[in-house]
């Protein structure tokens, strides 16, 4: 794989993240388990959210194989 080729990889995944992260939270709002009038307007919730998105999205992407798992841990050393 070139450098390219990385690069475009990782922008169709983060595309695919960003849709996921607002279809939740159309999801989550719809659902009413958030109260949004007794938050106040800054940043918080939406922290919140992307926090618990986190989990999400690393779940959908994690690798299954042992090998993946440790490409996983290697990556995260460098972050």
């Amino acid at each position: 794989m070139t450098e390219q080729q990385f690069i475009a990889k990782v922008e169709d995944l983060t595309n695919e993240v960003v849709k996921l992260i607002e279809d939740r939270a159309k999801k989550i709002l719809l659902s009413g388990a958030i109260d949004l009038p007794a938050w106040e307007n800054n940043y918080a919730l939406p922290k919140c959210f992307i926090s618990a998105m986190g989990g999400e999205i690393k779940s959908q992407f994690s690798p299954r194989t042992e090998d993946l798992k440790r490409e996983v841990e290697n990556i995260e050393l460098f972050l």
